[in-house]
């Protein structure tokens, strides 16, 4: 009868710990206690917005709070970063940033000291990323990615690509596919989704576009695709018919748009895993989402604020690097 007793008091105590511990557990669990701000530094109506109003109705059903997306446009997503890094480091002011916001931007800033995405930032997860294609339009009668270099290389400086001005990605891009194929072909600015309309009216010859940007006029099979960023191809049609460019024996031509969530600076820790865990199973258990994006030629890309942090560290790297050797400055 001791025994028992002694048993039972034993397995009461053992039950009062995980009582203590499972509430430990829950308090280290991120619960807002108001609406929680998504800040964008994008217009309404872009790939960056409709990601932010795709995943923020996820949120809210995690959270049980309200998730507002606020679109501070400005300054290449400057003025966003700077709206979020100034914000309580409690978790209910986050921020969808991308490798235009919180890498070429503040690597290209004409003047002050833009938010550093590792110092004045936590990264938290990223979320998804968009291969860069290379596009010309069909009545150029190029069908191949070997067969532009070797005209580029017969004729330099003959050929012109649409890009959206000194420093953004698809100017980067070109300047590293001609490092690569010892090409020259010259860059023609253009703002926003005139680039595309470009390619496709004969203006301009090529393009180093988004996925997003090129899908419907790919479907409409309006321009030709010769080759796609990344290491590995993209789902479904038509992308998925498109070759990479390292398939081609093209190295080095892995640039892509990038996007994740951030916070403020001196987060907690445990928070800092929290949303991001949140996130990441929110993301995995919403099988639309992920359609959604193969459907504007991107994809899932879900990592932990480790992985994050080190992927943006050597992303600022990169294309400082890049930046510097082919000796871009803005005027």
């Amino acid at each position: 009868m001791r025994n028992l007793r002694a048993a039972v008091v034993q397995i009461a105590a053992i039950g009062a710990c995980w009582l203590v511990l499972a509430g430990s557990i829950e308090a280290e669990q991120f619960n807002p206690r108001r609406p929680v701000l998504l800040v964008v530094g994008s217009s309404p109506g872009s790939f960056e917005d409709q990601l932010a109003r795709r995943v923020a109705p996820l949120l809210r059903s995690t959270w049980r709070q309200e998730v507002v997306v606020d679109n501070a446009v400005g300054a290449g997503g400057l003025l966003a970063a700077a709206k979020v890094t100034g914000a309580v480091p409690d978790g209910q002011t986050l921020l969808v940033g991308s490798i235009v916001g919180q890498v070429l931007s503040p690597l290209f800033s004409p003047s002050g000291r833009p938010p550093d995405p590792l110092k004045d930032l936590t990264p938290l997860i990223q979320l998804a990323r968009v291969p860069i294609l290379l596009v010309v339009g069909r009545e150029k009668g190029i069908e191949r990615l070997s067969e532009l270099i070797q005209k580029a290389k017969a004729r330099p400086g003959a050929f012109t690509y649409a890009a959206g001005g000194t420093g953004s990605l698809p100017h980067l891009m070109a300047e590293l596919f001609m490092r690569e194929t010892g090409t020259k072909i010259v860059q023609v600015p253009f703002r926003g989704t005139a680039a595309i309309q470009e390619i496709v009216s004969g203006s301009v010859d090529l393009a180093f576009i988004a996925g997003s940007s090129a899908i419907i006029v790919l479907r409409e099979r309006r321009v030709r695709a010769l080759a796609v960023s990344g290491n590995k191809r993209l789902p479904g049609e038509p992308l998925g018919e498109v070759p990479l460019f390292q398939e081609r024996e093209i190295k080095g031509m892995d640039g892509e748009y990038w996007y994740g969530l951030f916070g403020p600076p001196r987060m907690h820790g445990d928070t800092v895993q929290s949303i991001s865990n949140q996130v990441r199973k929110a993301l995995l258990e919403d099988r639309e989402i992920g359609l959604w994006m193969n459907s504007f030629g991107g994809e899932l890309q879900l990592t932990n604020p480790v992985q994050f942090s080190e992927f943006v560290r050597k992303e600022l790297i990169r294309w400082a690097a890049m930046s510097k050797s082919a000796k871009i400055r803005l005027d």
